[in-house]
């Protein structure tokens, strides 16, 4: 993919869904971080921390449900309509023609998150809030990390957490861990439940490519991934966040059964972590579950 150095308006017609994904497309050509697409508002984009306006006309709110239908699936308008905000991830491949500008085996990958609201003077407004994924994992040997904190991250069993503020690379870190995993120990099987997928995982030369669940698509709940992951025989199950009593439950079990489980958190410190950990607990088992 050329990365051209002039940055401006994106030359919109008809706001169709193939004419989002070349404009999807450029946009990782330009480097550009985020993406917002909001029905009656303008299409705008953060780049190195600056947001920019990318279209000279709104976008139609009339053609917002068809864009999201063909974009993300059928089953997500409902749910949005419903109060029930939805994280999706999209991916354009590349192929022969070049037909987005991408060539055959080159891909781009869009992190999504949609909600209704009220935008300026549209009530119900759908807004997209898009962020485009590297398609590169980090080596994790160039990211600074001492050796001793990175022989302590590969475990053998437990419950991990990689904590941090929104956006200060969590999901980064944690797939770089797996990849490193999997080169240096390739008969590892790793299975992953995530809200939505980001990075892929698995190449060509994997033994066992990681399988990576996705939750709403592939399975109901990061608790029920967890239930399912521990009758898979993994060395290491991944859950994207832990968030509710049910699921931090699962995974100290999965931890306690011989499995390595590593997770998110969003805290700042180890002490801040186990007491949001404790604190999803009822105040009868905390006591207990802070020994298990």
């Amino acid at each position: 993919m050329n990365i051209p150095d002039e940055f401006g308006l994106f030359p919109f017609q008809r706001f169709t869904a193939d004419e989002l994904r070349h404009f999807f497309v450029w946009c990782a050509a330009h480097k550009v971080s985020d993406v917002d697409l909001t029905g009656g508002s303008p299409v705008s984009v953060s780049r190195f921390g600056r947001r920019v306006r990318c279209s000279s006309a709104t976008l139609p709110t009339t053609l917002m449900s068809s864009l999201i239908d063909e974009l993300f699936g059928r089953e997500v308008i409902p749910r949005v309509l419903a109060g029930n905000p939805v994280d999706r991830t999209i991916q354009i491949n590349g192929d022969a023609s070049g037909r987005y500008g991408l060539k055959r085996g080159e891909r781009i990958r869009l992190r999504s998150h949609l909600i209704q609201g009220t935008s300026g003077a549209e009530e119900k407004a759908i807004s997209i809030t898009m962020r485009v994924i590297p398609t590169e994992i980090p080596d994790i040997l160039s990211m600074n990390i001492e050796p001793d904190l990175l022989e302590a991250m590969v475990c053998k069993s437990g419950l991990g957490f990689v904590c941090g503020e929104t956006g200060s690379g969590k999901s980064t870190l944690c797939s770089a861990l797996y990849r490193y995993i999997m080169d240096n120990f390739p008969d590892a099987k790793i299975v992953t439940y995530e809200d939505p997928v980001e990075y892929i995982l698995g190449n060509e030369n994997d033994l066992l490519p990681p399988h990576q669940a996705e939750i709403g698509r592939d399975v109901v709940s990061f608790a029920a991934g967890l239930r399912s992951a521990v009758r898979r025989n993994p060395e290491i199950i991944g859950v994207g966040e832990i968030r509710d009593n049910e699921t931090a439950d699962a995974a100290v079990q999965a931890g306690n059964t011989g499995h390595y489980c590593l997770s998110t958190m969003h805290t700042k410190s180890p002490g801040e972590t186990l007491a949001r950990l404790l604190g999803l607990f009822p105040p009868v088992i905390r006591d207990s579950m802070a020994w298990a």
